[in-house]
């Protein structure tokens, strides 16, 4: 009985401190860096299922963008919705927006 208390106990640890849900691999997509040395300060923009996300890192830390990129892949820095910096869209994704398919407020209406 002790056991499989025990056990119990473990497996809930175990399962308590993984993250089940992960974004894969093909979902991120990072878009742009833009550093502020005024302030000291970069700003990593990506797109992650269609949405924007932003990583502000402060004193500049990562040496690599690389870096920051793989640990947005698995998770391990915290993203904050919406740029806060403009950065220039993707290929992918301008030609998205120009699709007709598209309706967008730039768009005239047919009269």
């Amino acid at each position: 009985m002790k056991i499989l208390a025990s056990l119990a106990c473990v497996f809930f640890i175990v399962t308590g401190f993984t993250r089940t849900e992960r974004v894969a691999d093909d979902q991120v997509e990072f878009v742009c860096v833009k550093k502020q040395m005024s302030r000291n300060t970069c700003h990593y923009n990506f797109i992650i299922a269609g949405a924007r996300y932003r990583y502000v890192d402060m004193g500049c830390k990562f040496r690599e963008t690389r870096e920051v990129i793989d640990r947005a892949r698995t998770g391990r820095i915290a993203l904050a919705r919406h740029w806060e910096i403009d950065c220039p869209m993707p290929n992918g994704a301008a030609k998205r927006d120009a699709s007709p398919n598209n309706k967008s407020a730039t768009q005239q209406p047919n009269l």
